[in-house]
């Protein structure tokens, strides 16, 4: 069973303690993005907690399951319309925004202008970036100066599997740095 509710308490440097309330008897497994972060854990209490990392952004998975039965993350997928966040660069009068898919050719897909009281911008991809029979992609953002020299890009890998179904609803609880959500399916 996925844990419906958790806390997330942020700790600094990519970790974060997880919290919840389970099953005594249950082992616990932890799935980062779809990945194993922590597995078969048999925590004998109900009220649970765990320090995982975090990498940003993130998708957490929290299965309490009986011992020795083997758990499967839910492959909950990251967006694919990604906000894209940098810092400006000194002498650009633009910035562009690139996409390459896994094995394919760089495009660019936005661009931004440069202004000179901005100290950081941030771009909303409007497209679903998803490849068929692909799972990565690579994001970079590009400073071009007016005589039109481009900066050297280095990408991020950006994760797109299939989309989840939409969820009925999320509520929030808690506050002072310390959130609980439940996502409504």
């Amino acid at each position: 069973m996925i844990v419906p509710e958790m806390r997330i308490e942020f700790l600094g440097w990519g970790n974060a303690r997880l919290s919840w309330t389970g099953d005594p008897e249950a082992v616990a497994h932890v799935f980062v993005n779809g990945a194993a972060a922590l597995l078969s854990q048999h925590l004998l209490e109900a009220d649970k907690s765990v320090v995982v990392g975090l990498p940003d952004p993130f998708i957490v998975e929290i299965h309490e399951i009986a011992p020795g039965v083997e758990a499967v993350p839910a492959a909950i997928a990251l967006e694919r319309k990604p906000v894209i966040w940098w810092s400006a660069r000194g002498g650009a009068v633009e910035y562009r925004v690139h996409y390459r898919p896994g094995g394919g050719t760089d495009n660019v897909i936005g661009g931004v202008l440069h202004k000179a009281d901005t100290l950081h911008y941030e771009f909303q991809g409007g497209n679903d970036l998803r490849q068929d029979g692909k799972k990565w992609g690579f994001l970079h953002v590009e400073a071009v100066s007016a005589s039109g020299k481009a900066s050297i890009r280095p990408e991020w890998p950006l994760f797109l599997a299939a989309l989840p179904g939409k969820p009925t609803g999320l509520n929030i609880t808690g506050g002072g740095g310390v959130f609980a959500f439940a996502l409504e399916a």
